[in-house]
């Protein structure tokens, strides 16, 4: 019999649909004249296959050469769509809006895609690659107002989720 409960109870766990996702980007950009680094832990929930709502809150440093710097903090709320998924690799564009506080005050409104390597079902290490969009010129990416594409590495990281 309790073998039988094993065998059940093992079922019900694979066949599991995990509705919830936690984790984390991380984005570090050097230049001549310094360095941007970015660490944004992440919470979504998965609605559908296809479609997760998620926010990021992460904080923002820049420490130019004379070892001046400025911090902030970026909060940005985002429905990821996955586009496409042949096994482990799926490609995926995130839409949403970055507001920046603090010596970062702007905000940027757009789509960033993306890739993501499914480690197992639970867990997945994703790379996003540019933005498409937006920018009030205020502070986020250092940009000027106007609409456009960036491939800088401000605008691309890794971050690893797990779900449950």
């Amino acid at each position: 019999m309790s073998i039988i409960f094993t065998v059940l109870t093992l079922a019900v766990v694979s066949a599991q649909d995990y509705k919830w996702m936690v984790g984390g980007k991380a984005t570090l950009w050097i230049v001549s004249d310094g360095i941007t680094a970015i660490m944004a832990p992440e919470v979504g929930y998965h609605l559908t296959n296809k479609l997760t709502l998620a926010a990021s809150a992460g904080i923002y440093s820049y420490i130019y050469d004379d070892w001046d710097d400025s911090h902030g903090l970026i909060l940005n709320p985002y429905l990821r769509y996955n586009a496409f998924q042949k096994g482990y690799l799926q490609f995926f564009v995130d839409s949403g809006i970055e507001f920046g506080m603090g010596d970062i005050d702007g905000f940027q409104i757009g789509c960033k895609p993306g890739m993501a390597i499914h480690l197992s079902d639970r867990v997945k290490l994703t790379f996003q690659f540019g933005f498409a969009g937006y920018n009030d010129g205020n502070g986020i990416g250092g940009k000027r107002e106007g609409i456009g594409f960036d491939l800088s590495g401000y605008q691309s990281g890794f971050a690893i989720y797990y779900s449950f």
